[in-house]
């Protein structure tokens, strides 16, 4: 039997979205998140899933990639996972644009271009395609999201439900709820409310639909039941969850602005219109609010408020764009169902023709400006580039080389230093080194560096802004509150520089062959070429405790 236009349409989406996922997949190194998550693969089973509880999320996708490692270790396989999630995401985006459409009562000529668009430019956005490719539970959870979103709308669409259906909504839910801690439960939450509206608004009181209802809210409150003992480990094994000592006194609502806009770059705020419209036309459709159009508007209506609330409440974290994980999909279906209605609209005041051309220019001027965008974005090297560091350390006789590392202090709990992250992914035969703190809390260390003569070189690691593109207006990772970076960072005629994508390495071009003295001296020109920068306060410690040692010892 022959495959369908849907079918092809999809299957379209799909290599597009999938091809794009692949292409640099393992071309950056992994960043500092991702080897914190990484090195949990290395143990056993039970370390990957403790390891889940430290970071505070669910084992699912440290369950996959344990396994994934298992088979093959590499950066692209262990990124494989997270590629294709996203392109399920597009698919995912692209159907329920086309359902929505459906039940709104559409007609089939327009739905077809209006659903490939929504795939496409779901396919092509620059922050799908990182999230896609990273190893981090975005993707993944993204995901979830949307099968949780299309099996409630089978669900509620079946004439009557099967048993399947149900079910089919339990393990939906109960993946979304593996896959992420707190923005699942936001969407969960949301979902299961949403199945009130039509008796509170008074739309659908037949008895028949309300027993489905309840039937499908017993569905999603049992894979809720399912999690409670994994919610109960990772709110027990940290502090980020339940801070509320900590929260913030003001909540800055601009944090959701710039969701939007790094979501949805390069679109941005000038996109709100066609979002608008798809919710004008859920409204005008007068169908449930528990049917596909209604369920998108309060998924993202509902959860980017209760969301922000409970975030800003009960951690004291900043609130990041990609924590929004319903952000850019809803955004994007909801565009399609307004780029539908418009379309209609145009069909019934003029012509299919004139409907059409309108779908064409629209859809092609949003691929353009995202086509560019993600050109943009391939080209760019956004992660820390420890790849380029080891092949440094490598072309110049490792064994003779002595690496210390260093980071701001950001806190008292130094499990955000990056340190020597980079070495736990990227080894490299006869690297010695530490962190320049263990020159101030380790006296033995400064003193096995006496006889020593490999070389001191100093490894800064960068905390600046992550932005997806060139032209990017809001930061994906913003630096962290308080690190003024080292953009003003000057290197002293006496020192050589090396900068690579995230790291600056610094060395004296004379060496005295004693590491302690050539260390101090390291130190010192650092500290002299950059007299106020407190990013440098951790080096003044250990210059400090270099010479204390020394005067000692005369």
């Amino acid at each position: 039997m022959r495959p369908d236009t849907d079918t092809l349409a999809l299957l379209l989406v799909a290599v597009v979205a999938l091809l794009l996922r692949l292409h640099h997949l393992d071309a950056s190194s992994l960043f500092m998140d991702e080897i914190h998550q990484f090195y949990y693969y290395t143990g056993d089973l039970a370390q990957a899933l403790q390891g889940s509880l430290r970071q505070q999320q669910p084992p699912l996708d440290y369950l996959i990639g344990f396994l994934v490692y298992q088979v093959n270790p590499g950066d692209f396989a262990l990124r494989l996972p997270a590629a294709l999630f996203g392109t399920g995401t597009a698919v995912l985006i692209a159907l329920l644009s086309s359902r929505g459409i459906r039940a709104m009562g559409g007609d089939d000529t327009l739905r077809l271009p209006v659903m490939v668009a929504a795939g496409l430019i779901a396919a092509l956005l620059p922050y799908p395609i990182y999230i896609s490719q990273d190893l981090r539970p975005y993707s993944s959870a993204i995901f979830f999201v949307l099968l949780l979103v299309l099996a409630l709308d089978s669900l509620l669409r079946a004439a009557p439900p099967k048993r399947r259906h149900y079910v089919g909504l339990s393990l939906a839910t109960l993946g979304l709820l593996f896959s992420r801690t707190l923005s699942p439960l936001v969407v969960c939450l949301v979902l299961g409310l949403t199945l009130f509206l039509p008796w509170v608004l008074g739309r659908s009181r037949e008895p028949a639909m309300a027993a489905v209802r309840f039937r499908a809210q017993v569905a999603m409150v049992s894979a809720l039941v399912l999690y409670l003992p994994v919610l109960y480990l990772i709110i027990a094994n940290g502090q980020r969850y339940l801070d509320v000592g900590n929260a913030p006194a003001n909540w800055p609502l601009q944090a959701v602005g710039d969701a939007w806009t790094a979501q949805l770059e390069p679109y941005g705020l000038e996109l709100l219109w066609l979002p608008l419209m798809g919710v004008w036309a859920a409204w005008r459709s007068r169908k449930p609010w528990d049917r596909l159009p209604g369920l998108v508007v309060v998924l993202l209506a509902g959860a980017t408020l209760i969301h922000f609330v409970v975030f800003h409440t009960m951690t004291s974290y900043s609130y990041r764009p990609p924590y929004l994980i319903y952000l850019f999909p809803a955004v994007l279906i909801l565009s399609a169902l307004g780029a539908f209605r418009l379309a209609e609209l145009m069909r019934q005041r003029f012509s299919l023709r004139a409907a059409q051309w309108m779908v064409g220019l629209v859809t092609a001027g949003l691929l353009l400006h995202a086509g560019v965008a993600t050109l943009d974005f391939k080209s760019r090297a956004i992660k820390t580039d420890w790849r380029s560091l080891v092949s440094y350390i490598n072309r110049h006789q490792p064994d003779d080389f002595l690496w210390i590392s260093h980071a701001p202090s950001l806190s008292a709990d130094a499990i955000w230093d990056p340190g020597l992250y980079g070495f736990l992914r990227y080894p490299s035969g006869g690297i010695i080194g530490g962190e320049v703190s263990d020159l101030v809390t380790q006296p033995e260390i400064v003193e096995a560096l006496e006889g020593s003569q490999r070389k001191p070189v100093l490894v800064l690691f960068i905390y600046r802004d992550y932005l997806l593109t060139s032209r990017s207006r809001v930061p994906l990772i913003p630096r962290p509150f308080g690190v003024d970076g080292v953009q003003g960072l000057q290197a002293s005629p006496a020192l050589e520089r090396v900068d690579l994508t995230g790291l600056i390495l610094l060395s004296l071009k004379d060496s005295s062959g004693n590491s302690r003295e050539d260390l101090s001296r390291l130190l010192y020109e650092v500290l002299v070429a950059n007299p106020d920068a407190p990013y440098l306060t951790t080096v003044q410690a250990a210059f400090a405790a270099l010479q204390n040692t020394e005067e000692k010892s005369t």
